[in-house]
């Protein structure tokens, strides 16, 4: 989600956007000279000087000595000063809310209370979980003063006007609960709410070195539901009304099984861990001890973990999975045309024989020309790639708006 371009005429507006441009670039890059900056931001020398010493008078930059500049010249280095700020992430998903507090560098705090798993009770209200995540956020909030911002990620399709998911399979009584009232004015700090596969591809490309440079990327979410996050030139795709990337409810038949939101056969009926165990116990179900009575999440792991060992059944069920997710790479591909698909979340636990099988149906059916730009990847950033998704939201909003970064 970059900071989208200031109003013209707005002064205050367009200054904190070029600051935020001089951020963000030393976000990316660490420790570098002005001349640096300018190059890359197209922005004047004149105007840097200028931004920089705003920026260091607020103390939201650095000086930190000399270094090599171009001819042989030497120049001073800056560096964001984010070192002491800190900020909350927080995502909901279908059995569980995580959340944590990290670093302004995507790091996990250490020490106790940084870290909370809040087990979400069969048949428990929504508006008695989301209590709960409330009180967790406001106690950090108070303890930690130096905590600039939160991001709370949602399963989908999140429509961020209304504040409400329009509906989530698996679960009771989400559709009740208005993310907004109950979070954006809630605390003394900024609160950035969006559909986990969204924030999952800006975590990608925020804090995965190896998507960074890529301006077009989409990140496959594929856990208890099935989502999409797609970046392009840049820019986190919502759509009009923030439902941009529901490629789990794309049908990939349409005379296959009903869906809760009213399609048959959507993506999510089978890559999802749901389908994956409904899948293991009709057709193998001696295979995974006791899968009937292990969640989804639980029985996925013992399949993947029969997979890894060599087990010739456990490895046809992740070879079919990796099918499915290769259809919907297929549509991602036709859609949106990206650098890299990464897949993400529990079904990239799987590993190798699933990027293969996915790889396999993308070969047979993507026009050469296409296929031959895209790269497959699995989700390479390890630590709870959802959760830093949340993340990701918070340092963005710091990243972009750095006259407020700093602590309470």
């Amino acid at each position: 989600m970059s900071q989208p371009h200031p109003i013209i005429g707005n002064l205050s507006a367009l200054t904190e956007y070029n600051r935020s441009r001089v951020v963000r670039a030393l976000y990316r890059r660490g420790v570098c000279s002005r001349a640096d900056i300018a190059r890359e931001t197209g922005l004047t020398p004149t105007a840097i000087t200028k931004i920089t010493g705003d920026l260091i008078a607020l103390g939201a930059i650095t000086e930190v000595g000399d270094m090599p500049g171009r001819a042989g010249r030497r120049s001073i280095g800056i560096a964001l000063n984010g070192t002491g700020l800190r900020v909350i992430g927080v995502t909901f998903e279908r059995s569980t809310i995580t959340a944590g507090v990290f670093t302004l560098e995507g790091n996990p705090l250490d020490g106790a209370g940084s870290r909370a798993e809040l087990s979400i009770g069969t048949g428990e209200h929504a508006k008695d979980v989301v209590a709960r995540a409330q009180d967790w956020i406001r106690g950090r909030l108070e303890a930690d003063h130096a905590i600039v911002a939160v991001g709370i990620t949602i399963p989908g399709p999140y429509l961020p006007q209304d504040g409400r998911i329009a509906v989530v399979t698996q679960t009771n009584d989400w559709e009740s609960v208005n993310f907004r009232e109950a979070f954006v004015d809630a605390f003394a700090v900024p609160v950035v709410l969006a559909h986990d596969a969204g924030a999952g591809a800006l975590a990608q490309q925020l804090l995965n070195p190896q998507c960074r440079m890529a301006d077009s990327l989409a990140y496959l979410l594929l856990g208890e539901g099935t989502g999409l996050g797609v970046i392009d030139q840049g820019q986190l795709l919502v759509g009009a009304h923030g439902g941009a990337g529901e490629i789990g409810h794309i049908s990939i038949d349409i005379n296959g099984p009903v869906c809760k939101c009213g399609n048959h056969g959507c993506l999510e009926r089978y890559c999802s861990a749901e389908a994956v165990r409904e899948r293991l116990i009709a057709s193998t179900p001696a295979l995974v001890e006791d899968a009937e009575r292990l969640s989804p999440i639980e029985a996925c792991r013992a399949l993947f973990a029969l997979a890894a060992a060599g087990n010739a059944d456990a490895l046809d069920h992740v070879r079919e999975l990796g099918r499915y997710v290769g259809y919907g790479c297929v549509t991602v591909i036709n859609a949106y045309d990206p650098e890299i698909i990464v897949l993400g979340d529990l079904m990239a636990e799987a590993g190798e024989p699933l990027l293969a099988a996915a790889k396999a149906v993308v070969d047979e059916r993507v026009a050469p020309a296409l296929r031959a730009r895209v790269r497959l990847t699995l989700n390479t950033m390890g630590g709870d790639e959802v959760l830093s998704g949340a993340v990701a939201l918070a340092i963005e909003h710091a990243l972009g708006n750095p006259t407020a970064m700093l602590p309470r």
